[in-house]
């Protein structure tokens, strides 16, 4: 296996990198304390400077999946710049981009791609399951709708949407949102735009970490689409259908995994790089903190997880690309280790850093501060830790049964 970056690559890394201007990353520093308005021109104006790239390209499909490891090169630049601009952008492009290029009919796919991926568009995804009041996943109600959830029916040559999903990454601000819903029993996602008068977003939430992601629930009351918006419906089996038809919407899941991995490492990058350069500016009794073995230790062990963290996405990133290799079957079970792996490696690598910085790493404010309380989310978000785990499991019982 070759571990170095292709000369195309390379060549977005470098692309991405010249982007990183000190006006920009200015920009992205002043995204913790933005409003949701602040948040959406910033993401918009560099999802233009990114278009060019090549870097909005839908790497999901039968075909897209062979640009993961590409766009994994330039995804990791990001991800080390603002890892809130980074899982913004991806939500869009990676996420909501994805539904719409494989899984949308030809007049609405013409409508929504090219804007989006010009970075003219700004799309939101709510594919996670509601929690109902008792707590219980996805309860049906009376009306056959999933409490907590999101449950749609027909009505004429309409679809009617109603339910909530409760944390939605650019809710605040997007154009459009994609939302799973359950319809007669098979899984399909609606695109609605967000000033349909069906859809209410709440305000946006007051978040522990990655306070510049604008977050916000959705609700939608008997939202009314035409049939073009409602992907899934008349889909029976093949890659885009359920066993009942419906979506199958488990390779978006793994694609928003690897997304997490990514972020991770870009968080543990920030966060060795800012803990080592106060290890070489700042003494401690009268010596060098870089001069303490136990110093030198810490760093040792931040940068052991970040590079394995590294290569650790990298090859999730290589698996889901190949889909005709021999470890193509492996690519699942990968996907999810990495996710654990990487989430858990972060929360370590921050925490290691804050103890360096000492108290100034205690102060609101500073990149390290920041990457304490962002760490958090990524063993929480896409598919949860303990889910992952779960999963993992199954599939090593299924392939050595008991």
């Amino acid at each position: 296996m070759n571990f170095d970056w292709t000369q195309q690559e390379q060549e977005l890394r470098d692309e991405i990198a010249a982007l990183m201007d000190d006006d920009t990353r200015a920009a992205f520093e002043d995204l913790e304390t933005a409003q949701a308005d602040e948040i959406r021109e910033t993401v918009l104006g560099f999802l233009g400077r990114l278009a060019p790239t090549g870097y909005l390209t839908v790497a999901t499909g039968e075909t897209g999946l062979a640009e993961a490891v590409r766009l994994v090169a330039g995804q990791e630049i990001v991800a080390e710049a603002s890892g809130a601009l980074f899982l913004a952008i991806e939500a869009s492009t990676r996420l909501f981009a994805s539904l719409v290029a494989n899984c949308a009919g030809d007049t609405t796919r013409a409508e929504l791609l090219g804007p989006l991926q010009s970075g003219a568009l700004l799309g939101a995804v709510g594919l996670s399951h509601g929690v109902s009041e008792d707590g219980e996943d996805g309860k049906d109600g009376e009306d056959g709708n999933n409490v907590g959830g999101v449950g749609a029916r027909r009505e004429g040559d309409k679809i009617l949407l109603t339910g909530t999903k409760g944390f939605v990454t650019n809710g605040p601000m997007a154009d459009w949102v994609a939302i799973s819903a359950d319809l007669d029993g098979v899984t399909v996602v609606g695109l609605v735009r967000t000033d349909n008068p069906g859809l209410t977003r709440g305000p946006r939430l007051d978040t522990l970490g990655f306070r510049g992601l604008a977050v916000c629930a959705i609700e939608l009351d008997q939202c009314e689409l035409d049939e073009d918006y409602v992907l899934g419906l008349g889909l029976g089996d093949g890659p885009k259908g359920g066993p009942q038809g419906g979506l199958d919407l488990e390779q978006l899941r793994q694609v928003e995994d690897l997304i997490l991995c990514v972020a991770s490492v870009g968080l543990m990058h920030r966060a060795f790089e800012a803990a080592k350069a106060h290890a070489n500016t700042h003494q401690r009794g009268g010596k060098p903190l870089m001069g303490y073995q136990e110093i030198r230790f810490k760093l040792a062990e931040m940068l052991t997880l970040y590079q394995t963290s590294q290569l650790y996405a990298y090859r999730a990133a290589w698996l889901l690309a190949d889909a005709e290799g021999a470890d193509a079957g492996d690519a699942a079970a990968v996907v999810r280790a990495a996710k654990v792996f990487t989430a858990e490696a972060a929360e370590q690598v921050a925490a290691a850093a804050a103890q360096i910085l000492a108290g100034q790493g205690f102060v609101s404010g500073n990149p390290v501060e920041q990457a304490y309380r962002d760490a958090k989310y990524f063993g929480l978000a896409g598919t949860t830790n303990e889910v992952a785990r779960m999963a993992i499991a199954d599939e090593l019982i299924e392939r050595n049964p008991i």
